[in-house]
């Protein structure tokens, strides 16, 4: 009998024990020595919210110490404000609230803004709030941007991206503007559900320039709250060569080093065309080539001893040209930047 009697006193004195240690927790959380700043939460997320909209929200908080506590700062992110609280000096045990607002402005999809709070306490001088909504446009893209990734010359691929509003506006694509010497624009009524639509169609030009393209297109509208909308476009046009960036960046270079930098010349497989010469911009630079099983490799050194430096720092941008025997492409130009310093 004597175990049975022994386990009611030992749960008995666990529980005691349980409540002291929680009496304990709370009490040494409650009687900080100094200020302590308490958040009830400190991220809040006002969900979907339409463009050029704004709402707020008051994050409250208390003195959780033994000492004034003190709101030194508040800053907010781009796209957000923030009100000092009427209370900055707060005695142990009072409570104030930061209220923040969210300005959705042209912002899309998914925004998190963040405010930085300052204060006296010593253990978290800086306190993050963060706020968050899903920002609902006006008009609404498909795609905000029509990659054709790399495009053999007189190719001409059409990409497309439907284009939406809300049923009830007075919705229309007037026209667009952008791009007109790489892509060909068309815009086309379709459907929707319960949406106003157009599909913008793109097709690459056959006389487009060789070479990386990125630009944004302006569409002007008909909307009571949008007169103008961009989308992007991007690609490569290539004969036979492709390079994946025609440009070569030393960076900074020190003097007196020399510093050496190379890039790849892809090509096709039946060898049709060939590199025949590298023309140097200048003594600063020498370039090789050679050949690779994908096609050619540039290796260019640049010597900073050999370019005069006015000053601690000078910009240099030249340029190597690359002949070919490709009738499409018969020069290859290659740009050479960077930054020499003494």
């Amino acid at each position: 009998m004597r175990p049975q009697t022994l386990i009611p006193a030992v749960l008995t004195t666990l529980t005691a024990l349980v409540l002291l240690s929680a009496s304990d927790a709370e009490a040494q959380i409650d009687l900080n020595d100094g200020p302590l700043i308490r958040f009830e939460a400190r991220e809040f997320n006002f969900g979907d919210m339409e463009q050029a909209a704004h709402q707020s929200h008051i994050f409250e908080f208390r003195n959780g110490g033994t000492e004034t506590l003190l709101i030194e700062k508040v800053e907010a992110s781009c796209g957000c404000t923030a009100a000092a609280p009427a209370d900055s000096i707060l005695a142990p045990g009072e409570s104030s609230g930061i209220e923040v607002t969210f300005h959705s402005r042209d912002f899309k999809g998914e925004q998190t803004k963040v405010v930085a709070v300052y204060t006296n306490d010593p253990a978290e001088p800086r306190v993050d709030l963060a706020i968050s909504a899903n920002v609902i446009p006006f008009v609404r893209f498909e795609h905000d941007q029509l990659t054709f990734g790399e495009v053999p010359l007189g190719t001409r691929p059409t990409l497309a991206t439907l284009v939406t509003a809300d049923l009830d506006t007075d919705f229309e694509i007037l026209s667009v503007s952008g791009g007109e010497d790489v892509v060909e624009w068309k815009v086309v009524p379709a459907s929707a559900p319960d949406q106003i639509a157009y599909r913008l169609e793109g097709t690459l030009r056959g006389d487009a320039p060789i070479g990386p393209f990125d630009q944004r297109i302006v569409l002007e509208l008909n909307h009571p709250n949008k007169s103008k909308e961009r989308v992007g476009i991007k690609g490569h046009v290539f004969s036979y060569f492709l390079l994946d960036e025609q440009r070569v960046n030393f960076h900074t270079v020190k003097q007196p080093r020399s510093v050496t930098r190379n890039m790849d010349i892809r090509c096709g497989e039946d060898r049709k065309y060939q590199i025949t010469e590298v023309e140097v911009p200048s003594d600063a630079f020498d370039l090789q080539l050679s050949e690779t099983s994908a096609g050619y490799r540039l290796d260019a050194t640049f010597h900073s001893n050999k370019l005069a430096v006015e000053g601690r720092r000078q910009r240099f941008r030249e340029f190597a040209v690359l002949h070919t025997t490709d009738p499409n492409q018969p020069e290859i130009v290659v740009e050479l930047s960077g930054v020499a310093r003494n």
